[in-house]
């Protein structure tokens, strides 16, 4: 089963590289610098030296968090046969729903990051009810309702942000400091994005991935959809 998913991802890879390196040396590029070029993009690593600072990873890290995640979220969707393309909204109010929790003061400890986390799910869910909401009950086709609500999501979040939940010891556009208590400890001491939140994705597509192994529940997904959709048609 894994290497029934691997296989097809890996000769992708080598299919993107073979046809990037045609065309790098149709242009009458040399191959090394062009791919060391196309690293340091990537990474920020300096070009000749073997690994990049540390604040090239710690971006990397934290972007590939958010991508691991938001993609687990479309790929659970897409399983049941419905774009999810609203998961850059969903994880914009989540994240500031989680925000918000962080900088409330009076909050036990121990519940403190428990709470923000947890909050930041619901929101995240919740933003996604009104898409299927109307995909069930109008026949609104979930590609289009999520994709509004992506510019929605992001446009109340700035306001929210620059207005209503603005530090007001402050002139920047950002919420009040978040609780120590309420932070995941970051990857790194030198760090201040890429967080322990890597492992929770990591953990989520452990969990997602077992799931898929069981081939009773994954491919009962679609089943899911099919209910849906020929429920709309009745």
């Amino acid at each position: 089963m894994l290497r029934t998913r691997v296989a097809p991802a890996l000769l992708g890879a080598l299919v993107v590289l073979a046809v990037l390196s045609a065309l790098v040396l149709a242009a009458g590029k040399p191959l090394g610098e062009s791919f060391q070029i196309v690293l340091q993009g990537a990474t920020g690593y300096p070009r000749g030296e073997a690994f990049g600072p540390l604040d090239a990873w710690d971006a990397v890290l934290h972007d590939l968090t958010l991508l691991v995640l938001t993609g687990l979220a479309v790929a659970i969707a897409l399983q049941a046969g419905l774009f999810n393309i609203g998961a850059a909204g969903q994880l914009l109010v989540g994240a500031l729903a989680a925000a918000w929790v962080g900088t409330q003061t009076g909050v036990p400890a121990p519940l403190h990051l428990p709470l923000a986390l947890a909050a930041g799910a619901l929101a995240g869910a919740l933003w996604a009810f009104p898409p299927a909401w109307l995909k069930v009950r109008r026949g609104a086709h979930e590609v289009i309702s999520t994709i509004m609500f992506n510019y929605i999501a992001l446009y109340l979040t700035h306001w929210l942000v620059t207005e209503r939940l603005k530090d007001p010891a402050g002139d920047a556009p950002q919420t009040a400091p978040i609780a120590e208590v309420a932070r995941l400890p970051m990857l790194h001491e030198a760090f201040l994005q890429a967080s322990w939140g890597l492992a929770i994705a990591v953990l989520v597509y452990t969990i997602i991935a077992a799931i898929q192994a069981n081939n009773g529940v994954w491919y009962e997904l679609p089943i899911v959809g099919r209910w849906a959709r020929n429920t709309l048609q009745i």
